[in-house]
């Protein structure tokens, strides 16, 4: 369990770079931002641990922005409609292309598997939590990083893509 409370530290230390980094933003914007990023991190330290990421992680992560959501109604009036209906759009898009696309690599390159349940779940969730915009760009983001560390380890076994997600939901938090 000491792998936990260092990973619940590094969590907690990049939320302030975040609360540093980022625009300038409402307390409930932010809260839900590092809330969000939080459970993203766990996600990507049991995937790296475990290689699985729990469905807990990602119905965390759809149920604190619907939550988020019915707060923005009540604290700044927002109308709900849009923000549901991005959400339902993002995490759909996203993590439905990504399994209409594993899928079929799967089928034509005979590959056993090319990305686990967990991470199109996640990315499911991220889509759902940032939107079709915003999503994709943590996706793409998060290829390239996952490139970029692949290529760099090399190509000798599978990674887990959990803490790619991570480093494109992270990026996408401070543009």
């Amino acid at each position: 369990m000491r792998w936990v409370n260092a990973w619940a530290g590094v969590a907690l230390g990049a939320t302030v770079v975040l609360a540093v980094c980022l625009p300038p933003m409402s307390a409930l914007a932010f809260l839900e931002q590092a809330l969000l990023f939080s459970l993203v991190v766990v996600g990507a330290v049991v995937d790296v641990r475990r290689r699985t990421i729990p469905d807990a992680v990602c119905a965390g992560i759809v149920l604190l922005h619907l939550a988020f959501i019915c707060a923005y109604v009540v604290v700044d009036g927002r109308t709900p409609g849009g923000m549901l209906a991005e959400a339902v759009l993002g995490g759909f898009a996203l993590g439905g292309g990504l399994l209409v696309f594993t899928l079929a690599y799967e089928a034509l390159a005979s590959a056993d598997q090319a990305l686990g349940g967990g991470d199109i779940k996640l990315v499911f969730a991220l889509g759902f939590a940032l939107g079709l915009g915003r999503g994709a760009l943590a996706l793409m983001l998060a290829c390239a990083v996952f490139a970029l560390y692949a290529g760099l380890l090399g190509r000798r076994r599978a990674y887990p893509f959990g803490p790619a997600l991570v480093a494109g939901a992270y990026l996408v938090f401070l543009v």
